[in-house]
Parts: structure tokens; C-alpha cells; sequence
């Protein structure tokens, strides 16, 4: 479960690229993954990295914390 709320869109390049090194690498091996925090920036890096990993995963929204820890578990 990864908890980024109040997380905005990247500063810079660089974050970008190690958000794909992550996505990429360890990540890829979750069989699961709750993404709590606004959703339509959530939804959009999943568009752009879901491709390189095979982890299934759901937006929760803030302040749903424990629903997403639930799915996460299930």
C-alpha cells in the first residue's frame, strides 16, 4: 500500500526516472499494490509505467486509508 497523498505531479526529470526505475525493478514483482491519494494523477502514472509491471493495481482516495490497506491484504 503507498500512501501519496497531498503528493503532486513530478518537480522534475529526475523523480520521474526513479519512479520508473522503481516501477521497473522490485515493484514489478508486488502482486498487489492500493495507491491512496488523488486519483486522476495516480491514474495517469499508471497509464504511463503499468505497461512494465504485472501488479494489479487500485486507487483509493484520501482519507481511505484503511479500505485501502484491506484490498492491499486481500
Amino acid at each position: 500500500m503507498l500512501d501519496l497523498s497531498g503528493v503532486k505531479f513530478y518537480a522534475d526529470f529526475e523523480a520521474m526516472k526513479k519512479d520508473f526505475e522503481f516501477s521497473t525493478g522490485g515493484y514489478k514483482k508486488l502482486r498487489r499494490c492500493a495507491l491512496v491519494g488523488e486519483e486522476k494523477w495516480l491514474k495517469n502514472i499508471n497509464k504511463l509505467f503499468g505497461a512494465f509491471t504485472h501488479t494489479k493495481e487500485k486507487h483509493f482516495p484520501e482519507g481511505k486509508l484503511q479500505e485501502a490497506i484491506d484490498w492491499a491484504n486481500g
